[in-house]
């Protein structure tokens, strides 16, 4: 997204492309096998990502490959621009 550098933390989330690469889907537990990208956890940077194609570009996948979970990942960041990490997400999903 705006491609500053940091430590992996719980201000990040993991994305991976899944189905051989035909998804791009989050990755909140960080724990799916594969190549991952990792984003700051707020809508803006997710979005920047999208638009740039840099998660494609990232995890070695088409320009096509599906990023509607992405796209409902940024809807659900829209209400707060924040999301908690997985540990603390409880049973939502």
């Amino acid at each position: 997204g705006c491609r500053r550098s940091e430590p992996v933390s719980g201000d990040l989330v993991r994305v991976v492309a899944v189905e051989h690469g035909s998804a791009i889907v989050p990755d909140r537990p960080g724990t799916m096998d594969g190549r991952g990208a990792w984003v700051h956890r707020n809508a803006d940077c997710v979005r920047t990502a999208l638009e740039r194609k840099a998660f494609p570009r990232s995890l070695r996948v088409g320009l096509n490959a599906d990023v509607s979970a992405l796209n409902e990942f940024v809807a659900r960041l829209c209400g707060d621009q924040t999301i908690p990490p997985a540990s603390d997400a409880g049973e939502e999903e």
